[in-house]
């Protein structure tokens, strides 16, 4: 082999393997171009995700907002309803503080009211003036005297005194006391007086007062003695054949005193 032709071969193997680098090259040149297409493919998937989860989550979180709405505004609605029941309830202590503060303003008959009975009187009485708590201490009394431990006690009560008496009446309330279901103290009966007849108004036909007429009971037999506060108070009275009834005070009390 002379010395041109080791020289050609010499060439043509430098060529032949350099461009066999050199097609290698641009193959992992390709290969790692595809792979990092992949990996910013997969990238923007995963991103394209991350930002589906927060629209997700901002979605969530307008919906929760509006939901809470309606919630909020109840419970405002609440607070309000709490204030005024924190100051309804107020009015019910002032007053019982009141009556404490004036004992002559209580009746023994006080002693059956129950917690509805105070909260009537002071649902719409603020009770800022002497006046209105007298108004609001006299619609309790009146409450108290129609309690059915009371009021039903004593009409029984009489109508079981007369029946056991052949027919004379009671001339003093204690004398009803073995015919009272439950027992009234004689302090609360004493509260109470035989009514006179009065020909006309309060007779066997009944109670007949400025055209207001009470009858088919027969008249009233015992009554109120005297009002508590006269300017508010109405008056208390029991019939002889069973029944009650409860006046103005100007207008049946005073004239049968």
């Amino acid at each position: 082999m002379t010395t041109l032709t080791k020289t050609l071969s010499v060439t043509c193997l430098v060529l032949v393997v350099g461009a066999a680098f050199q097609a290698r090259l641009l193959y992992r040149q390709h290969t790692h171009s595809h792979e990092l297409i992949r990996k910013v493919a997969a990238q923007d998937i995963q991103i394209g995700k991350i930002r589906d989860q927060r629209d997700q989550t901002l979605a969530n979180l307008s919906s929760a907002r509006k939901a809470m709405e309606p919630t909020q505004v109840q419970s405002g609605k609440h607070m309000t309803e709490n204030s005024e029941l924190g100051s309804w309830l107020g009015r019910v202590s002032h007053l019982e503080q009141s009556l404490k503060q004036a004992p002559g303003r209580s009746i023994p008959e006080m002693k059956y009211l129950n917690s509805n009975d105070w909260l009537s009187v002071t649902m719409d009485n603020p009770l800022d003036t002497d006046a209105k708590i007298r108004n609001a201490l006299s619609k309790l009394r009146a409450l108290a005297k129609a309690k059915p431990q009371v009021a039903t006690n004593l009409s029984n009560g009489v109508v079981a005194y007369i029946k056991s008496h052949d027919g004379l009446l009671p001339s003093d309330p204690t004398q009803l006391q073995p015919y009272l279901n439950p027992h009234l103290s004689d302090e609360l009966l004493r509260r109470y007086e035989p009514a006179p007849e009065i020909a006309g108004e309060n007779d066997s036909r009944g109670l007949i007062r400025d055209g207001m007429q009470f009858l088919g009971s027969g008249r009233v037999v015992l009554q109120e003695k005297a009002p508590v506060d006269e300017d508010y108070d109405t008056w208390f009275g029991i019939f002889e054949k069973g029944g009650w009834c409860t006046l103005p005070v100007g207008r049946l009390g005073k004239a049968m005193n």
